[in-house]
Parts: C-alpha cells; sequence; structure tokens
C-alpha cells in the first residue's frame, strides 16, 4: 500500500513537472509560476524540485513570472540550490546565477560576495563561464579593468564565446575605441564555432544530471 501512494505520488510529480515546463516554454508564465510554487512544496528536495527551483530562479531574474523581475526571490532560489551541490549540472548554473543577480542588485556593493560564487563555478566545476562572471564582477564592481580584461581573455582561451565581447566592452570604457572594435569583431567571428563548443558541454553536464526534464534555460 506505502508503494502505490508513493508511486502515485511520484506520478503527480511527473504530470505536474511536464505541465510546468511545457507551460514555461509556451511562455504562460503564470500557470508556470503557479506549478512551480506547487512542486517545490510537495518535492522540494528531489532531482525534480531541484530542476524545478532553477527554472523558477530563472523566471524570476528575466521577467518570465506573473510579477516580473523580481531580483530579490531569484536570489533566494540561486543561493539555495548553490548550498545543495546536488547536481552537477545544476550547481555550477546556481553559483553563477547568484553572482550575477548579486551583480545586478548592486555591483560595487556585492562585488566580493558575488566573486565568492564565480569562484566557486570555476574551481569546483572548471566552468569557463565563470572566467566571464569573474571579467564583469571586476569591471562593474571594483573598477578593475586591467584584471576585468585578464579574466575575459582567459575566458576566451578557454572556449567562452563571450570573452572577446568581455574585453571589448571593457576597452571601450577606457575609451580605446578601436582596439575595442577590433575585440569585437574577433567576437562576431568566433562566435559561432566557439558557441556550439560551449553548447555542447552545457549539454554534456545536463546529460549526467539526474532530473529528466528540459535543461534550464530561457524561453
Amino acid at each position: 500500500m506505502k508503494n502505490f501512494i508513493r508511486n502515485s505520488h511520484l506520478e503527480t510529480i511527473d504530470h505536474l513537472e511536464d505541465e510546468a515546463t511545457r507551460a514555461y516554454l509556451a511562455r504562460d508564465f503564470e500557470r508556470s509560476s503557479h506549478l512551480f510554487d506547487r512542486i517545490l512544496v510537495m518535492e522540494p528536495n528531489s532531482p525534480e524540485g531541484l530542476g524545478i527551483r532553477w527554472l523558477r530562479a530563472c523566471s524570476h531574474e528575466h521577467g518570465y513570472a506573473p510579477g516580473g523581475i523580481n531580483l530579490t526571490k531569484a536570489l533566494f532560489d540561486y543561493k539555495s540550490l548553490a548550498n545543495k551541490p546536488q547536481l552537477a549540472s545544476i550547481t555550477p548554473e546556481a553559483c553563477l546565477g547568484t553572482a550575477r543577480v548579486l551583480i545586478k542588485i548592486d555591483a560595487r556593493e556585492n562585488a566580493k560576495e558575488a566573486k565568492i560564487y564565480a569562484l566557486r563555478a570555476l574551481k569546483e566545476f572548471n566552468d569557463p563561464r565563470a572566467m566571464e562572471m569573474l571579467g564583469q564582477i571586476c569591471s562593474q564592481g571594483e573598477g578593475d579593468f586591467d584584471r576585468a580584461k585578464e579574466w575575459y581573455w582567459k575566458a576566451f582561451k578557454a572556449g567562452s564565446p563571450f570573452g572577446l565581447k568581455g574585453v571589448a566592452l571593457v576597452l571601450l570604457k577606457e575609451k580605446k575605441v578601436w582596439r575595442s572594435v577590433a575585440a569585437s569583431a574577433g567576437f562576431l567571428l568566433s562566435y559561432p564555432i566557439l558557441l556550439s563548443i560551449s553548447v555542447a558541454r552545457i549539454s554534456e553536464r545536463a546529460e549526467g544530471s539526474h532530473w529528466k526534464g528540459p535543461f534550464p534555460r530561457e524561453p
């Protein structure tokens, strides 16, 4: 009897997860938000629940929720995931999401905390996007343009398609216009190849996870 109840419960979660992800990808954010909350009440720590929490964080960060952008709620969910390293495909996303939202809230005030999460994504998961994030933190939060360019160059050399774009933006802030243009041109030329490599790496992590839903992404 207990097994029957448990199996029925799992079937319910599976159904709700499918409905939630379909609604999210169809941009029915009112319904997806309601289903996200319902699933997280029922199974907050299951692999499915962790994946849904990532989608809810994303929805709050980017405004894919009835109330629009809510960085406070996004930060709560990202931090919750970052402190529960149960899925290799989710934890680096959560660390980077936490750092990104902290910078969006107040780059200078939150630079130190944001750097902790970005460095964790780099050291524990060797994610080149963490180098991009560190470049952004140095540029926007600390005003250290030289260090920012170093991180962006490292990201580019590690295969990130946005490393050169970061370099170009910093050069523009330094009023080095022609060098910025050159870096931007390099970004545009290398983007298709490097993007395909980056997507392949992310897909590999997703395939190794226990969450069977779509890998968290913007709809």
